[in-house]
């Protein structure tokens, strides 16, 4: 999966106006719902040489996120590496870290999917902490390939440390062959048509959890 990314922190009665667009916001349908909720494990190694390379943007050539994932309504259990520049891999497994559906996986892939998987096996690759969260999908009405998603009711876990934030995510999804030019011009349309200001923001719930929880600061 090869996109670009563009995320904005929703206050409450933003995400209300923004969902009175019915006419534009259409539900991207998955096993009959457009919502669902994810539970999320993040894994690094033991000097958290992932997240410390792409905060500190190190240039180690390392994934930016190594994580597996489930859906409440899905079934599966979703394996996914992703790098700096949108590039995300994903691959169904099973409960001991194995690979299915084989066929589905680009080649070029395959050899870096089967060398993190067996570092998590044998704990060289470690879980840091978990997330869950409710997610809303749409597709924009006019440009179907443009997805949009907004996360509400993050909660994030390691061991005894609970945190949970006070704001929602809103996520554009753009796939490289949209320019952003053209994204833009649709993203305006929306804040003329619910009167609000969508600003864009850097921001990522690895990061997230990295400053509040690991370092105890600002985010």
């Amino acid at each position: 999966i090869e996109r670009k990314t563009l995320k904005c922190i929703l206050e409450p009665e933003d995400k209300y106006k923004l969902l009175n667009l019915e006419n534009i916001f259409v539900p991207s349908m998955m096993n009959g719902t457009f919502c669902d909720v994810l539970y999320t494990t993040y894994y690094d190694y033991s000097d958290f040489a992932v997240l410390k390379n792409r905060v500190y943007n190190l240039n180690i050539p390392l994934t930016k996120c190594i994580r597996i994932r489930k859906y409440h309504f899905q079934p599966g259990t979703y394996f996914e590496v992703k790098y700096k520049g949108g590039t995300k891999i994903r691959a169904l497994i099973d409960d001991e870290y194995n690979l299915l559906e084989l066929d589905t996986i680009q080649e070029e892939y395959k050899d870096i999917i089967d060398s993190i998987l067996d570092k998590i096996k044998l704990n060289k690759v470690s879980p840091i902490f978990s997330n869950s969260y409710k997610r809303m999908s749409f597709i924009y009405k006019n440009e179907p390939s443009l997805r949009i998603t907004i996360d509400s009711n993050i909660e994030f876990f390691h061991n005894n440390i609970y945190n949970i934030m006070d704001k929602d995510i809103l996520e554009f999804k753009i796939p490289n062959s949209l320019s952003i030019n053209v994204a833009n011009q649709y993203i305006d349309e929306i804040n003329k048509l619910s009167g609000i200001n969508l600003k864009y923001i850097n921001f990522s719930k690895f990061e997230y959890y990295y400053y509040k929880v690991i370092l105890n600061q600002p985010y």
